[in-house]
């Protein structure tokens, strides 16, 4: 009886000891995850866009090539989003955030980030995938010239929903039917 008891204390004393070292470890974790929270955090507060007016846009590319490709989200109020074209996130960014079911107009004074992302669009549309839910479609516009003569690089793009083009949506599933009457006999049918 003495044996099963110094036992008992024994595995209870072993199961404290690393019920402890849990709650430490975690302890330890916790302010790294409040950390990581709030880097997530300020990082949702960094995607929020100031609008921008076309006379700001032609300043800010007045100033020299800069690495933001301007979304038209209304007549004259554009959206900047910073593209790096060695980031795919970059890219996912503006076109998860660009309005659907109509003409989305951009530009931009870099030919790096103009030839990234045409090149981009016009692969989408020639493959029919859909991206996040759209087939994206769109074409490059006339290109216009800055007083200090340089380059403003303009094209567009439309996400279309996936019922576009008169297709429809038809939810698939199978069904498995075994029956019969009377008049017709026993029968099996597969369906969708």
């Amino acid at each position: 009886m003495k044996k099963l008891f110094l036992l008992l204390c024994l595995s209870l004393c072993l199961f404290n000891t690393a019920l402890a070292e849990e709650v430490k470890e975690a302890e330890t974790k916790a302010p790294a995850a409040a950390t990581e929270e709030q880097q997530q955090e300020a990082k949702e507060k960094s995607d929020v866009k100031v609008l921008l007016t076309a006379e700001d846009v032609q300043q800010q590319m007045q100033q020299g090539i800069n690495d933001n490709c301007y979304l038209e989200i209304e007549e004259g109020k554009f959206i900047a989003y910073n593209i790096d074209t060695k980031d795919d996130d970059t890219r996912r960014d503006l076109f998860k955030k660009a309005p659907a079911e109509r003409v989305n107009h951009l530009q931009t004074n870099n030919e790096e980030i103009y030839n990234y992302l045409t090149k981009f669009i016009q692969s989408r549309e020639k493959s029919g995938r859909k991206y996040y839910g759209y087939r994206i479609t769109g074409g490059v516009e006339e290109n216009a010239a800055l007083p200090d003569g340089s380059t403003v690089y303009k094209f567009w793009f439309m996400k279309l929903d996936e019922d576009d083009g008169g297709g429809f949506h038809v939810p698939i599933g199978i069904g498995i039917g075994i029956g019969g009457g009377h008049h017709h006999g026993p029968w099996i049918g597969v369906g969708w």
